[in-house]
């Protein structure tokens, strides 16, 4: 089953399948709380079902290449992320505070607080946020700061004001910085990589997927979970801890327990 309802509805009609036997392919952002991710992962887990969120960045060869690269030491031990989006739907479920959960950081915001964690290999510690108030329904994005422990140091800006789409991560190290992004007139993400000396021609890109094509091969057997839920609930705290920020004013802890079995 594929849960692509709004973003305030995921956990419900995600349990409701898993209840039924069912499995499910969940669009992002994955849920509204991180007590919401960990009861369906363990009850997917429970019922022995296949839980996929569609971050489908985690299947692009961009983003494939770029992991390889910063998992393999490319650039050193790496210390600090960012990530950069721009433009967001106003209309429809988006600018309902109860369906869409919130502004571009539910929305769009949510690929970014996957996907440092999945390059990297870092988890969050702390948030802290500022959100942007345009006086509407929902608000208009925000900046945030996030503390992944032991030095590492991540932002996410994700804001609904744009002259163009803007899609943009990249990671830095002592060895140099590896860029990800969507350009204008390209199909899909295009990666870069830099280091002193200048650019680094990319190599040969891996394969890459589609997030339904990947669900179903997970469900037949044919291949390994290749989205891990760590990545997803990841987002799911990081969403979650920016908006606790921003409401009292102070950095929002992260708990740190684990999932349980392999994620």
């Amino acid at each position: 089953m594929t849960v692509s309802s709004p973003h305030g509805l995921h956990h419900r009609h995600a349990r409701d399948a898993l209840d039924r036997g069912l499995h499910v392919l969940v669009d992002k952002h994955f849920v509204l709380r991180t007590s919401e991710a960990r009861e369906l992962i363990a009850l997917a887990r429970a019922r022995g079902r296949v839980l996929l969120v569609a971050l489908n960045r985690h299947l692009d060869p961009a983003n494939l290449y770029a992991r390889d690269l910063i998992r393999g030491g490319a650039l050193g031990t790496v210390y600090f992320a960012r990530a950069l989006q721009l433009g967001y739907p106003s209309d429809r479920f988006y600018a309902d505070p109860e369906l869409g959960g919130g502004g571009p950081l539910v929305g769009r915001g949510t690929h970014m607080a996957s996907l440092i964690p999945w390059l990297t290999g870092w988890r969050p510690r702390a948030v802290t946020a500022v959100f942007a108030d345009r006086g509407g329904p929902v608000d208009a994005g925000a900046a945030v700061a996030v503390d992944f422990g032991g030095g590492a140091l991540g932002q996410i800006a994700s804001l609904a004001d744009a002259h163009r789409n803007v899609d943009e991560v990249a990671v830095y190290g002592p060895g140099g910085v590896v860029v990800v992004e969507r350009v204008p007139g390209r199909p899909g993400w295009t990666v870069r990589q830099h280091d002193a000396a200048g650019d680094v021609p990319p190599g040969p890109l891996p394969a890459g997927q589609t997030t339904t094509d990947h669900f179903v091969d997970v469900i037949l057997g044919r291949a390994e979970l290749r989205i891990p839920l760590d990545d997803a609930l990841a987002a799911v705290q990081i969403v979650e801890a920016a908006y606790e920020s921003a409401r009292t004013g102070r950095p929002a802890a992260v708990s740190d327990a684990p999932l349980e079995g392999a994620g």
